[in-house]
This record gives structure tokens, C-alpha cells and sequence, in this order.
């Protein structure tokens, strides 16, 4: 009698978290591992207070493999080549430890496992853009504030990549197709940033998640270049309190009918949106007359649900009579 398929399903996972048990090792002897600790979920150095403590915490010649490294809140700041010497981990969290470098090379020996890594909280000015490419099974990875001021052209290529976290870092640009190699892409944050204008292809990423949430919230965007959003359609994209005064239609309208589509392919048309609340919108001269348009389109209409001019008339209510232009711009 053949298994249901929730029964196959369940069973197949049950199959690869044992066979992922298996490769782990036991823990060292803790007096070798010491100020570290260790347990069934991995490694925790909150213990550490300089870098030799950790360095000599990882000098043993076995490789064993953890599931976690947890090094939170401890001064360390500089993570070298050798720091982890032959230990492999599925998870690495190295947050809030003042680092002003980190050399990626000290993970080599978890690149075929490292699902999630977080950099959180340091004061990095700048990471290692092709080694991250290294780490192919990388689902997560934390940048978030840090001190990187600018994220190159093709900067990620990460193929297993869902969540990207860059908030808070005071990046003021960002280059063309900078995430375009992230298939996989289902959420990038970029919120409180210090980018003033979107330039062309910055977002341009032909392959995603449907789902994918582009958060660009909380910061000082005031402009848009007109492909800074081709061939990427999100579910969500957020532009909430920035310095946006003008929504145009060759930048929003192309990306709105894309975002619809992909909204349709996965049944969820009348989820796809696009967040603007807390702009400054003027809502003045012709250049706005294409959102009177939009009246016979209630999927492209409704992704504005929060769109507000500076004097809080709603989208429903744009008229070109209110926005001075009385012929359409024709």
C-alpha cells in the first residue's frame, strides 16, 4: 500500500536531520575547549576576553563538525585566517564584538555546510564579496549593523541565498545588478541605509523567490533612476519613510505590472504591494497624472493602499485637477 505523501514527506525529512546528526561530532574535552563550552547544539564562546583565549579555544589538529558557533558580545576584534583552526560548523554567529575585520578564510572548512551566518553588530567597513561566494549552502547572512558604507557591482553570488540583512549600515550606494546572482533571494533588508538615489539596475534580479520582500524602509531615498527596479518583481517592496517627492510612472508602473504577473503565477493577486507611507509626495504637475490612470486597474490600484500626498490625499483621490494638470499631460 503506497504512503501518503505527507507520510513520504515527513519520513524523507526525518531521514536527512538524522543523517545530519550523524556527521556531527562529539563534544571535546572541556578543559581543552575552555573558556568555550559546548553542548548539543554547538559551540558558545560568550566566555572569551581576548583573541588568544579563542584562538587557543580552536587549536586542536582533529576536524570535528558543530551545528552552531555562537560568539556574542565578547572584545574580540579581528577574526584571522587560523582562529578556528580545523572545527566546521552549520551555523555561525559572531555578533556584537566590535570587529573591524573578519577574514572569511576562517571558515574554509564549513563552506560545503554553513547555512546561516551573522555578522551583527560590528563595525565592519567592508566584507569579502567573492569569498562569501565560497559558502554555496548559505541561506542566511546578517550584515546588519556594521560600518559598510557601499555595496559593489555583482556583489552576491550565492545560490542557496533566501535572507539578506544589510540594515542599518550607513551604505550611500549601491552598484549595478549587486544582487542579481542570488536565485534563491525571498527577503533583503535595507533598512535605515543612506542612500539618496536608487541608480539603474541596482535591483535588477531576473531570478527570485516569488515571494521575495525588498524592505528599503526608514531611510534617505529621495530618487529612483527608471531601471533601478527592472526584471525583479517582488510581493513586497517597502519604501516607507523616506524622502521620495515624486512617484513616477516609468519607474513604478513597469514594475508594477511585473509584480502583478508574478502575483498571479503564485495565486496571490491582491497581496503584491508596494509600501510608500511617510513620503513627501507633491503630487503636483503632470508627471503624476499616470496614477488617474490606474482607476480601471484595481490589481495595479491596490498595491498603493498606503500612498498618500504630502497633504494626505490618498491615491483614490489623485485627480489632475488636484496635481495641476487638467489635460493629462496630453
Amino acid at each position: 500500500m503506497a504512503l501518503p505523501y505527507m507520510s513520504m514527506k515527513c519520513i524523507l525529512l526525518f531521514c536527512v536531520m538524522a543523517l545530519a546528526t550523524a556527521l556531527l561530532d562529539p563534544c571535546p574535552e572541556p578543559e581543552s575547549l575552555r573558556p568555550c563550552g559546548c553542548d548539543f547544539t554547538g559551540i558558545n564562546c560568550v566566555k572569551v576576553k581576548n583573541i588568544s583565549q579563542l584562538e587557543a579555544a580552536f587549536s586542536g589538529t582533529k576536524k570535528t563538525m558543530h551545528k552552531a558557533l555562537w560568539i556574542q558580545g565578547v572584545p574580540v576584534d579581528a577574526i584571522n585566517a587560523d582562529t578556528f583552526g580545523e572545527f566546521v560548523f552549520g551555523k555561525a554567529y559572531i555578533e556584537v564584538c566590535n570587529l573591524t575585520s573578519f577574514q572569511l578564510s576562517a571558515l574554509n572548512n564549513s563552506a560545503e555546510y554553513l547555512s546561516e551566518l551573522s555578522l551583527f553588530g560590528n563595525k565592519l567597513t567592508s566584507v569579502d564579496y567573492k569569498r562569501i561566494a565560497v559558502f554555496q549552502k548559505l541561506r542566511l547572512l546578517n550584515l546588519a549593523q556594521n560600518n559598510i558604507d557601499h555595496i559593489p557591482a555583482f556583489a552576491f553570488k550565492n545560490p542557496s541565498l533566501q535572507t539578506l540583512l544589510l540594515n542599518t549600515n550607513p551604505i550611500s550606494s549601491i552598484g549595478a545588478f549587486a544582487f542579481r546572482n542570488l536565485p534563491s533571494l525571498k527577503q533583503i533588508e535595507l533598512r535605515s541605509i543612506r542612500v539618496k538615489r536608487l541608480a539603474a539596475y541596482s535591483f535588477t534580479i531576473p531570478r527570485h523567490n516569488p515571494l521575495l520582500q525588498i524592505i528599503l524602509s526608514a531611510g534617505q531615498i529621495e530618487s529612483i533612476d527608471e531601471k533601478a527596479f527592472y526584471k525583479v518583481a517582488p510581493l513586497t517592496l517597502r519604501l516607507t519613510m523616506n524622502k521620495l517627492e515624486e512617484f513616477s510612472g516609468p519607474v513604478f508602473k513597469p514594475l508594477m505590472e511585473a509584480m502583478t504577473l508574478n502575483a498571479k503565477r503564485i495565486n496571490k493577486l491582491g497581496q503584491a504591494k508596494i509600501e510608500t507611507r511617510g513620503n513627501r509626495f507633491t503630487c503636483r504637475g503632470c508627471s503624476f497624472s499616470w496614477l488617474t490612470t490606474l482607476q480601471g486597474r484595481p490589481d495595479l490600484y491596490l498595491m498603493l493602499f498606503d500612498f498618500q500626498c504630502s497633504d494626505r490625499t490618498s491615491v483614490w483621490n489623485v485627480t489632475n485637477s488636484l496635481i495641476g494638470c487638467p489635460r493629462g499631460g496630453q
